[in-house]
């Protein structure tokens, strides 16, 4: 068999690209080897000073808001100015002057010093004229409180207008702030003897409790309907259930069928015996508050119904001691109108 030869002798193997690559590489880094030597170290050394500076900027904004958390504790629990819990919160203000909510802080230790109102006043309305909620929201009503201190009270009953708050509505905290702000309201119309424009503002935040209170009952209802609905709809039962008394009445029947059953049978019985119980305490809750406001015990029935709406929303405003305060000052308006 003839074989192909070349006229310059056998052929040259084909060189291998793999060798010739990391060859030429070699020759690269052995021409250049100082530079890459100090670009390599250059680059660590960005990587450790960046990872360094990510670490000292998380631990500042823990100092930061450790110091918040602390300045906010001492203006809350300082009685006054000569408070040494108010020099306490001052101290701590300085170590977080750069955070959002400093501002507002420095503003409420103003509050509390004995000739601040005019200082405070000042900075609550620049955090409300720039903030949004919450802080924003709660300058606004602060600012407001810190006119009634200064004795500028019509200045303040225009700044505790509901309008004043009508563009944090649906925010966050608009609701407790509202409370606060128609409390101070009822206030501010005491000192100045306007007491019928004060009840109104005590009535509106006891009206605003009641219908609080009455869609968190609601929806607690709402929620025991829907949850039993759904437990017999897995259990291939239908339930036009459309209110609580109902969807007891489906579950209370559907349970005792089950249960005579084999106990080999049964299903779901220690979800309906602990969604029965739920039922029962609610209807329970509501018969007793009813016995209790016929009975005139007004304030055990407020309690009654007030844990019955807990477990539809946990937590509402005005609350149960927004509503106790409304009802007690109106009660001494009233008094005070007889003298």
């Amino acid at each position: 068999m003839n074989q192909r030869r070349s006229i310059l002798g056998p052929e040259a193997p084909e060189p291998d690209r793999f060798l010739e690559i990391i060859e030429t590489a070699g020759e690269f880094i052995r021409e250049r080897a100082v530079p890459i030597i100090f670009g390599v170290i250059a680059l660590i050394l960005a990587v450790v000073l960046g990872v360094w500076w990510s670490n000292q900027r998380q631990n500042a904004r823990v100092d930061q808001y450790a110091a918040l958390y602390s300045a906010g504790i001492a203006i809350q629990n300082a009685a006054g100015s000569d408070d040494e819990k108010l020099a306490e919160a001052v101290a701590a203000l300085e170590k977080a002057k750069d955070a959002p909510e400093t501002a507002f802080l420095k503003a409420k230790a103003s509050l509390l010093q004995e000739d601040g109102a005019e200082e405070a006043a000042e900075q609550f309305l620049q955090t409300a004229a720039k903030d949004g909620a919450p802080r924003g929201l709660f300058a606004q009503v602060n600012y407001g409180i810190a006119l009634e201190k200064a004795g500028r009270l019509d200045e303040a009953l225009a700044a505790l207008e509901d309008s004043q708050l009508d563009k944090f509505k649906g925010e966050a905290g608009y609701e407790s702030a509202l409370t606060e702000a128609q409390t101070a309201r009822a206030r501010i119309h005491k000192t100045k003897g306007d007491y019928e424009a004060a009840l109104a503002a005590h009535q509106r935040v006891a009206d605003r409790y009641i219908a609080s209170r009455n869609r968190a009952i609601d929806q607690a209802a709402s929620q025991l309907v829907q949850k039993t609905r759904l437990l017999l709809e897995t259990r291939e039962v239908e339930s036009s259930a459309e209110s609580v008394a109902d969807a007891y009445r489906d579950l209370s029947a559907w349970a005792a069928q089950e249960a005579q059953k084999p106990e080999s049978e049964r299903r779901g019985m220690r979800d309906s015996s602990r969604l029965l119980k739920e039922i029962e305490k609610y209807l329970s809750d509501i018969a007793s508050a009813k016995r209790l406001e016929a009975e005139g015990k007004h304030l055990s029935a407020i309690y009654t119904l007030d844990i019955v709406a807990q477990l539809g929303i946990r937590v509402f405003s005005p609350n149960r001691n927004d509503y106790q305060r409304a009802l007690h000052s109106i009660a001494e308006i009233h008094h005070i109108q007889k003298e």
